[in-house]
């Protein structure tokens, strides 16, 4: 598959995971040429408040 030399991927995580969850992933999409924006996303849902 060819990409764009400026493709950039973006990948979120679920309700019940960070930002770290994608750390297994990034790497081979940038090995590809590939800009990757894990996004760092709080967990506020209600049930991670105390």
């Amino acid at each position: 598959m060819a990409f764009s030399e400026n493709a950039t991927v973006v990948v979120v995580h679920g309700a019940c995971a960070d930002g770290s969850s994608w750390q297994a992933i990034v790497r081979p999409i940038e090995e590809r040429g590939l800009n990757v924006i894990a996004a760092p996303i709080p967990l506020t849902s209600e049930i991670f408040r105390s």
